[in-house]
C-alpha cells in the first residue's frame, strides 16, 4: 500500500461533491454539463485526457500485492477486544424503545440520513442496524475524537485501534490519494456474532470515513439474495444473485465486509474509471462528450416521478480530475419511467463502448471475496461489477455494506 505520507502529497479526491439525495454532483461553480477543454465548434480537445490519482490498467496492480493489507494476529485481537467492548455498552445502553429515535451516523454532506433514496428495510432489520449505529454521529473519521449524546453516550468509547488504526488512515490515504482501492483481509469474523459483525464494520469504517446512512436511515447493510426479482420496481441490486454491471455507489467510499463467500461465483471485479475515461477520450472523444450531458437515472424507489433523476456520468473536478458515475442497470430500468425520454442514439452507443471498456481484461482486477475479506473502493475513480452466483442453502452468500464519506482530517 502506498505510503501515508508520500499519499498525503497527492491531489485529494475526497472533496468531490457529494449533494442531493446521495447523488453525485459538480460543485455550484462546476454544472454538471460543463464540457472541459472544448475547443471550437464544440469539438474536444486532445487534452480532455485526464491525469493524476486513481488511474492503474490491469497489468500495473495483478502481480502488486501493495494493495492488500493483511491483518496480523496482533490487529485482530485488537479488533476483537474493541468490538465486544462496545457490545457490552450497547446492550446496557439501547433499550428497545429506543430504536426509532437514535442516531445514525455522518449523512453525506450534511444531509439528514432520511433524505437519503432507498427502500424500507423489513422492521427487524431496521431496528438492528439502527442500533448499532448508535453513537457513530460522534466517531469522527480516523477514530481521533469521541463525543456523544443521550444513548450514545460513551457507547462507542473503547472502540480504539492503536496499532491498526494507523494502518486503517493509511488505507485511506491510499484510497483518496494513490490507487482508490484497498482489500483488508483477516477480520475474524468466524469469531463474532451477527451483531459483532456489524460492529466490527462499523468501526473499521469509522477509521476510514465518517458513515453514511443508507436504505431506511440503516448504516450497514445486509448484502445477500433475497429472492428478489430483478425486474420489479423496488429490487435493489444488492437483493439477487445475478450479475451487476460496472458501477459506483452513490457516495465517496464504498466497504463490502465478506461474512461468507457463494458457494460459486460472485467473484468482484473493479476497473479504474479514470483509466476508461481516458480511453475514450483517446479513442472516442465525440462519446467523452455525450457523458458530460446530463442522463436518466433510476432509484428504484417505485413508478412515481421522483423515483427518476438526472445526472451526468462524468463531472470535471476543479484543479483537475474527473469523478465518474455510471450504473448502466440503473440507467436502463429508468426506461420505464413516464417522464423519461428514450436514450438517444449517441448515448446507446457511449453504454456500448463503456461496457465493453469495462469488461476488456486490460482494465479488470478481479477479486475473490473471502471470509474476513474487508474491499474499500473510491466510487469518484473506481467502478465495480460482480458476477452471477450459487448459493449454498446452509451457508448463504452473505457480506456487509458501508457507505463512507470521507474528508482531509
Amino acid at each position: 500500500m502506498a505510503d501515508a505520507e508520500a499519499a498525503g502529497s497527492r491531489e485529494w479526491w475526497a472533496d468531490a461533491a457529494v449533494a442531493g439525495l446521495g447523488e453525485r454532483r459538480a460543485d455550484a461553480g462546476a454544472v454538471g454539463e460543463r464540457k472541459p477543454d472544448a475547443g471550437a465548434a464544440g469539438e474536444w480537445s486532445a487534452d480532455a485526457r485526464v491525469v493524476g490519482s486513481g488511474e492503474w490498467l490491469a497489468a500495473d496492480v495483478r502481480g502488486d500485492d501493495g494493495w492488500k493489507v493483511r491483518l496480523g494476529e496482533g490487529h485482530r485481537r485488537e479488533v476483537l477486544e474493541a468490538v465486544r467492548a462496545v457490545a457490552v455498552r450497547e446492550s446496557g445502553s439501547v433499550a428497545a424503545g429506543d430504536l426509532g429515535t437514535v442516531r445514525v451516523g455522518l449523512p453525506a454532506a450534511g444531509l439528514p440520513a432520511t433524505e437519503l433514496p432507498g427502500a424500507e428495510l423489513p422492521g427487524a432489520e431496521a431496528a438492528r442496524s439502527k442500533a448499532v449505529g448508535v453513537g457513530l454521529a460522534g466517531l469522527k473519521a480516523g477514530g481521533d475524537e469521541r463525543a456523544g449524546d443521550g444513548a450514545a453516550e460513551g457507547l462507542w468509547e473503547g472502540y480504539w485501534l492503536p496499532t491498526l488504526g494507523p494502518v486503517l488512515r493509511q488505507v485511506r490515504e491510499e484510497l483518496v490519494g494513490g490507487r482508490g482501492f484497498v482489500l483488508l483481509q483477516g477480520v475474524p469474523v468466524e469469531e463474532m456474532s451477527e451483531r459483532e459483525r456489524e460492529i466490527a464494520a462499523l468501526g473499521l469504517g469509522c477509521h476510514v470515513g465518517g458513515i453514511v446512512a443508507q436504505m431506511a436511515g440503516a448504516p450497514v447493510m445486509h448484502v445477500r439474495d433475497t429472492g428478489a426479482d430483478p425486474a420489479q420496481a423496488r429490487t435493489r441490486s444488492y437483493e439477487h444473485s445475478g450479475r451487476l454491471g460496472y458501477h459506483s455507489d452513490p457516495t465517496d467510499v464504498v466497504a463490502l465486509l465478506c461474512v461468507r463467500p457463494a458457494k460459486s461465483g460472485g467473484l468482484s471485479a473493479i476497473v479504474s474509471s479514470v483509466a476508461v475515461h481516458n480511453e475514450v477520450a483517446r479513442t472516442r472523444p465525440d462519446l467523452l462528450e455525450v457523458l458530460y450531458e446530463p442522463w436518466w437515472h433510476d432509484r428504484r424507489t417505485g413508478d412515481e416521478p421522483d423515483s427518476f433523476y438526472t445526472k451526468p456520468i462524468c463531472v470535471r473536478r476543479e484543479g483537475g480530475g474527473v469523478s465518474v458515475a455510471y450504473g448502466p442497470d440503473y440507467i436502463r430500468s429508468a426506461q420505464r419511467g413516464a417522464v423519461v425520454p428514450p436514450l438517444s442514439a449517441a448515448q446507446r452507443e457511449a453504454m456500448e463502448l463503456l461496457d465493453r471498456l469495462t469488461n476488456d481484461a486490460r482494465f479488470v482486477l478481479t477479486m475473490d471475496l473471502r471470509e474476513g475479506d474487508m474491499q474499500f473502493l473510491n466510487n469518484h475513480v473506481v467502478l465495480h461489477s460482480r458476477t452471477a452466483y450459487e448459493d449454498d442453502p446452509e451457508r448463504r452468500r452473505h457480506l456487509l455494506r458501508l457507505w463512507l464519506t470521507v474528508s482531509r482530517p
